[in-house]
């Protein structure tokens, strides 16, 4: 998949990161293929893609509970 290109600067999804995912899990998808995202730094494809490591592992928590309650 490619990646939305709305993440932060510091590699935590944005607004407009969950605002896509949740409008996913309210249109009724029962199977969400993540986006691209990098897991160092020096590894994002550009500026605001995200980056899933320790540091925005929480987010990501989030982003994920997010939709599932929105799919509710």
């Amino acid at each position: 998949p490619m990646e939305g290109c709305d993440g932060e600067p510091d590699g935590r999804p944005g607004e407009l990161t969950f605002r896509r995912y949740v409008r996913f899990g309210a249109g009724g998808a029962k199977l969400l293929w993540g986006e691209a995202c990098a897991v160092v730094e020096e590894g994002r494809a550009n500026p605001r893609q995200i980056v899933l490591n320790e540091a925005t592992k929480a987010d990501f928590a989030r982003l994920v509970a997010d939709c599932r309650a929105a799919h509710r």
